[in-house]
């Protein structure tokens, strides 16, 4: 028997109270499982769209899902973020967080999406991924303004900033709720 739903209908029906012939399956995917299944390396996936897309097809051949994940977020699009190159974030001593210093933030700006290189790799991928899997739904999965601010000043300097710096940690998390909103808007594209 033909099924008369897609992957996209399930999905849709679970926003609208709707009903299809099954439940909805969105599973969560890890990569570093399925890389060898899609012949790949960690390095590519993380240069190469092309790459990031064969994962995501095997995923859903092995584990059919009626949604996959693109994971929006690595330290190159933070690196960037805060202004600086991956290889500069990297050359950081250990323990050292991008956004130590508290002052950096106030050098720090929410750039339009076609300003952050790293936002672009991942828009292709998006549109790679509808066209292999055009059935599928494609989510767009970003960390949140509060992740955000961790992965940029460091969990321990933002539990400390609740006590120590409110006002600080404010700022921040206006800046990072903005990033989160423009790169969301980057992807909707």
């Amino acid at each position: 028997m033909e099924n008369r739903y897609t992957a996209k209908d399930h999905m849709a029906a679970v926003f609208v109270h709707g009903q299809t012939d099954r439940i909805a399956v969105r599973a969560m995917q890890g990569f570093r499982q399925i890389l060898g299944l899609a012949g790949v390396t960690g390095k590519e996936v993380a240069t190469q769209p092309d790459k990031y897309v064969k994962v995501l097809t095997t995923i859903w051949e092995h584990f059919p899902s009626d949604a996959l994940a693109i994971l929006v977020g690595d330290p190159a699009l933070f690196a960037e973020m805060a202004g600086l190159s991956l290889k500069e974030a990297r050359s950081l001593e250990p323990g050292k967080n991008l956004l130590d210093d508290k002052s950096a933030l106030d050098r720090l700006e929410v750039r339009q999406d076609g300003q952050y290189e790293r936002l672009g790799y991942f828009r292709e991928i998006g549109e790679k991924g509808v066209e292999a899997l055009p059935h599928v739904v494609m989510d767009a999965v970003s960390l949140s303004p509060w992740s955000t601010a961790m992965m940029l000043r460091g969990m321990e300097n933002v539990i400390y900033d609740i006590a120590d710096d409110p006002d600080f940690l404010h700022a921040l998390l206006r800046y990072t709720t903005e990033l989160a909103k423009m790169a969301g808007d980057a992807m909707l594209k």
